[in-house]
């Protein structure tokens, strides 16, 4: 592919070795020569790549970040965020030839390299860009070709969480298994997204740009036959953030006109960020007036690859175009029937016991604490007063009232 820039032209290869020959440079730095002399430092770029990679579901890739951390702190001069840009400059040195045996599409080769580029000149890095911090952990994802750099979007190719199932509606659980084994043909593999926090203006969520990030990854699984479609979580496309901040109403309703099949989940938490940038959603949260719920998306294949096939994205290397003007009416598209919004006897209700927390970051556990626990001992018991009829029944039916009891009690 041959992109045209304002004073040359220059193909994808070439945008990758000046990229790679820019970081290569930047781990000259005197800046660098310090730490990279500290016995407990890796050995080699290769070596930082096997390190990053474990970051962050790695435990003991993670304990030896924090070792060299708290080592390389020990260095006189030492600036922070100077070992983490170190790390992802060599990583960057290995991953680069990479590139191109991935299946994905060559903007996102665009991308990668912008932002490589972006750390290799930076002369002062970040005070708060530290190895704990989330912009850290996807960074080392996108550098380790984990999860790929889209623009506003990144996302990676992965099956659904198979627990999201535990968060829906009871009353809808069945049309969104239908959606997901007719529609979409199963869970995974999927493109599954994120809000880039590497994306060019970290300040501003523009529809354009996400339209454009859309494409990118878009193109990228027209790439991959395997890959079913597009699986997404968020608060953004819950339809009571249209009616509180109007602004943002496009994020849901792209999805609604592009044949996507949206359905509300658990009550997103605090922190997942509805609150931050905007003091209208802080006083309406804090009134009790909004409570967003994490809105699920399911946007099949075919779907995705027949609205990417009419966009006309500007190219890559020019301008921004204008951001579309968007309409001050908040849309009514989230009353159709590609959308479905329960408010009775929704979870958040009568919750007993909040397990929000170990739901989302350990759910095994919690499926193995809530549901196969309690069902192996409702069946166990059933035996000592019921026949085999009565075993078989309970065994049958315990997994639905347990079900039914975590959705509304536990979350």
């Amino acid at each position: 592919m041959v992109l045209r820039a304002e004073a040359a032209v220059t193909t994808i290869p070439e945008e990758i070795a000046a990229a790679r020959a820019l970081c290569s440079k930047a781990l000259e730095s005197d800046s660098f020569n310090l730490i990279a002399r500290l016995q407990c430092m890796p050995a080699n770029a290769e070596d930082w790549f096997k390190l990053l990679s474990g970051i962050p579901q790695d435990a003991r890739c993670v304990r030896r970040l924090q070792q060299l951390h708290a080592d390389a702190e020990q260095v006189s001069g030492y600036l922070p965020g100077t070992l983490e840009r170190y790390g992802i400059l060599q990583t960057y040195v290995v991953t680069f030839p990479r590139l191109l045996t991935l299946p994905i599409h060559p903007s996102i080769h665009l991308e990668f390299c912008a932002t490589a580029k972006s750390i290799a000149d930076s002369q002062a890095w970040p005070s708060d860009f530290g190895y704990r911090s989330d912009a850290f952990e996807e960074l080392c994802r996108i550098v380790t070709l984990r999860r790929f750099h889209a623009g506003q979007l990144s996302f990676d190719i992965m099956s659904m969480p198979r627990t999201w199932l535990l968060k829906v509606h009871p009353v809808v659980l069945p049309r969104v298994i239908r959606e997901l084994v007719v529609r979409m043909g199963g869970i995974g593999p999927i493109a599954m997204p994120h809000l880039n926090y590497w994306r060019r203006n970290p300040l501003l969520m523009t529809q354009n740009e996400n339209e454009r990030a859309l494409w990118r990854i878009a193109k990228s699984i027209e790439l991959q036959p395997n890959v079913k479609g597009f699986i997404g979580a968020s608060w953004f496309y819950c339809a009571s953030v249209g009616e509180i901040s109007p602004h943002l109403a496009w994020v849901r309703d792209f999805f609604q006109d592009q044949g996507a099949f949206l359905v509300d989940m658990e009550r997103a938490p605090v922190r997942s960020g509805f609150m931050i940038g905007s003091e209208k959603r802080r006083r309406a949260y804090g009134e009790g007036k909004f409570r967003p719920r994490q809105t699920l998306v399911l946007w099949p294949r075919h779907e995705m690859l027949r609205w990417a096939a009419s966009y006309q994205p500007e190219s890559m290397k020019q301008g921004r175009a204008p951001v579309k003007k968007l309409p001050i009416e908040v849309s009514r598209r989230s009353l159709t029937r590609r959308s479905v919004v329960v408010q009775a006897t929704s979870s958040g209700r009568f919750t007993l016991l909040d397990c929000e927390r170990i739901l989302t970051y350990a759910p095994r556990r919690y499926a193995v604490i809530v549901f196969v626990i309690p069902w192996l001992l409702l069946t166990a018991l059933s035996t000592i007063g019921f026949g085999i009829g009565g075993v078989l029944l309970t065994a049958v039916l315990s997994p639905i009232v347990i079900w039914l009891a975590q959705y509304l009690f536990l979350q």
